[in-house]
């Protein structure tokens, strides 16, 4: 199975963005979220070029705490108040994100009951 399809994957520039968007409301948070693409790359298939940075992924360690801090934080762009008419784009990327960062949520909460 390709590991970019797994919810704890995330691409290179998915964590960029993420770190972008984060990095004025929670500085913090987002320089946890920007360490993620500083460490190892997941192994690339045969299909990849290996030295192309734009193809890398990275499996994501946070602790729930941190990704629901994650998804709070992204879910402040979806607020009718906080849309930015000027650049709606940052909008349609923190709601996708968001929807990426909810999907590893939901699966570290169906870990932590699976353990019961």
């Amino acid at each position: 199975m390709d590991p970019s399809n797994e919810v704890d994957v995330f691409s290179r520039g998915s964590i960029q963005i993420t770190f972008e968007l984060l990095r004025k409301r929670n500085p913090r948070l987002a320089l946890a979220v920007r360490n993620i693409a500083g460490g190892e790359p997941l192994a690339k298939g045969y299909d990849k070029l290996l030295d192309d940075k734009d193809t890398d992924h990275f499996r994501v360690e946070l602790d729930s705490y941190n990704v629901r801090e994650v998804v709070e934080e992204l879910m402040t762009f979806t607020y009718p108040d906080a849309l930015d008419r000027q650049n709606p784009r940052v909008n349609i990327m923190a709601r996708t994100l968001m929807q990426d960062w909810l999907l590893l949520a939901h699966q570290m909460v169906a870990n932590l009951a699976g353990d019961d």
